[in-house]
């Protein structure tokens, strides 16, 4: 890896200019109240924001703000992003615009950076770049990483945030694999990997799940399976078409539908409804095929089974509750359910500071005013909803994942990544209260990232993994 630890890379599509979290703070200073709203509005027109990004009667029905442009934007010309600092401290972005023929050499590009022993092969044949650029993004002198070591027993390996290792006997999974170039700081030291893998699952098109530039990292071979959410129509709450962006990067994308079945070697993967983490919990919006799509996974090795549920809880369309008790009537009790356990205050939390947009001004100020009452809703499942969820699947055991990374076999402190949330071990007592309420059988175990569990007769087995 000869790319800078602190240089983010993104394939990046062109987008119109539309201050979400800008609006979103200024919307929620001003509790939605029609006027200061279009104050802000007004002064972000002076400053540029295109007048049919916002729909010219919000203010006079207390309906959506955003038009349908923005709420449905069309994808840009695509490309390769390189983010850094001048030596001053700056921001500076450096791109490289790409047309269709030159996406997969650049794809080519980053593999040989992920992968070159050294600065120099890379440096030589990506020459034309110029020096200036490549010292900006190339290190000649990488610090050496510990890696990983090749999963080879069976086992659910827990890697950095919501990345998770499944491995048979004879087949390796992985889920939500992340790449080091994103905001979590921590992931910029994070353990090298080099496992060969059979397939890859990812949840849905949130920075944090779904990352094209570790699937370009991972796939060494360009036909592994990536199964992807499907997605009928791009919109604000999915950007990404998920399946169409991987096959333009060469890669091998499936999009099987909730409900569908797939065998990669011997493990069994039924493709799960996702529902939760959506802008609401309760009130439909006015296009119900407007969401994040994503999928929830039910995984069958022969050694155990899995519901993977990662940022899931209950929307307008549908409950967690419900697919687990479905899942248990098809296939019987899972082994193992794993899930973030965090609480999101949809539409106000500021890692989707983009939700907003899609609700009307009116619902905006009534959600706002429950918000601040403290009675708006999670849309993610939290501690009572995943317990509701273990007792629906018969889970023997839950595992607690997608809470961050600070450090290989170091308890997550901060389940905010830095935002003062309560540690994962707090969120683990307060599952363990709730399933007891339940009278649920499901044994919370605690667990850190570099762990390697196992199931048999004799129960859950957990031991620490190794770096070579």
């Amino acid at each position: 890896m000869i790319f800078r630890p602190e240089v983010g890379i993104a394939f990046v599509r062109a987008a119109d200019w539309f201050p979400y979290v800008q609006l979103l703070h200024e919307f929620r200073r001003a509790r939605f109240a029609s006027d200061p709203c279009r104050a802000a509005l007004d002064r972000l027109f002076a400053a540029g924001l295109a007048r049919e990004l916002i729909s010219p009667t919000a203010f006079e029905d207390d309906g959506l703000i955003a038009s349908a442009r923005a709420i449905y934007p069309v994808a840009g010309d695509l490309s390769l992003q390189f983010h850094t600092h001048t030596a001053a401290g700056a921001p500076l972005t450096l791109p490289i615009p790409l047309a269709d023929d030159d996406i997969v050499p650049a794809v080519d590009m980053l593999r040989l950076g992920f992968r070159a022993p050294s600065a120099d092969a890379f440096r030589a044949e990506y020459a034309d770049l110029g020096d200036v650029f490549l010292d900006r993004i190339t290190t000649r002198d990488p610090a050496p990483r510990p890696r990983w070591a090749v999963p080879r027993r069976p086992g659910i390996y827990r890697r950095e945030h919501a990345t998770l290792v499944i491995r048979s006997e004879t087949t390796t999974l992985l889920v939500d694999p992340l790449v080091r170039h994103m905001s979590m700081p921590s992931l910029w030291a994070m353990p090298d990997t080099r496992e060969p893998v059979d397939g890859i699952l990812i949840s849905h098109s949130h920075t944090d799940h779904w990352s094209p530039l570790a699937l370009i990292e991972r796939a060494v071979d360009p036909a592994t399976p990536i199964v992807v959410p499907r997605v009928p129509r791009r919109s604000l709450l999915t950007l990404p078409d998920m399946a169409h962006e991987l096959r333009t990067l060469g890669l091998h994308a499936l999009a099987p539908a909730w409900g569908e079945t797939i065998q990669i070697g011997d493990i069994t993967i039924d493709i799960l409804p996702f529902y939760g983490e959506q802008p609401t919990r309760d009130e439909p919006l006015a296009d119900p095929a407007l969401r994040s799509h994503g999928n929830c996974y039910r995984i069958e090795t022969p050694q155990l089974s899995a519901l993977i549920l990662t940022d899931a809880g209950t929307d307008p369309a549908g409950s967690m509750v419900a697919v687990a008790d479905a899942s248990r009537r098809q296939r019987g009790p899972v082994d193992v359910t794993l899930a973030c356990l965090r609480e999101f205050a949809s539409p106000f939390f500021g890692g989707l500071a983009m939700y907003w947009a899609v609700l009307p001004l009116g619902l905006l100020r009534d959600l706002f005013a429950r918000y601040e009452a403290g009675r708006l809703p999670s849309t993610t499942a939290g501690p009572a909803g995943i317990a509701a969820v273990c007792a629906a699947a018969g889970a023997r055991y839950f595992l607690p994942y997608a809470h961050g990374y600070e450090a290989p076999f170091t308890p997550i402190t901060d389940t905010g990544w830095g935002e003062g949330e309560p540690p994962e071990a707090t969120l683990l007592a307060a599952l363990a209260t709730e399933l007891a309420s339940l009278g649920a059988s499901t044994q919370p175990i605690a667990w850190d990232v570099g762990d390697r569990i196992s199931v048999g007769a004799v129960g859950l087995v957990c031991q620490r993994q190794a770096f070579d």
